[in-house]
């Protein structure tokens, strides 16, 4: 395991984390861009929300609107509401074909994680 993912999870066991959640392909699964029919993953929302109530800081990100110029925002907060996601804030990130980041994880790779967290 990479130090900084180990580092990562003592904070988040001490609840001092902040963890970047992308929205779709993680929290939810979206066909075509076709966002209004997103499907919500109840897992990822059950683990999402097990973190914020440990009192690590949760923020969602995605790039819906980023090539297009659309504001997805208000479709976004109401897709959070409904599925019951928790959360502390709500980021735009840039549109990108791949992103190379010493600090992330796949949604896949994550769930292996989380025993490690309990």
């Amino acid at each position: 395991m990479k130090p900084v993912i180990k580092k990562a999870l003592n904070k988040i066991r001490n609840g001092e984390a902040i963890i970047l959640f992308d929205l779709d392909g993680t929290i939810c699964d979206t066909t075509e861009n076709k966002y209004a029919f997103a499907v919500p993953d109840e897992n990822m929302i059950k683990v999402v929300n097990l973190l914020k109530q440990m009192g690590n800081k949760i923020t969602v990100y995605t790039s819906r609107g980023s090539s297009s110029g659309i504001d997805y925002t208000g479709l976004i907060k109401q897709q959070l509401e409904k599925w019951g996601v928790q959360y502390d804030d709500l980021k735009q990130k840039p549109s990108a074909d791949l992103i190379v980041d010493d600090m992330a994880v796949t949604p896949e790779d994550f769930f292996s994680l989380v025993d490690e967290i309990w």
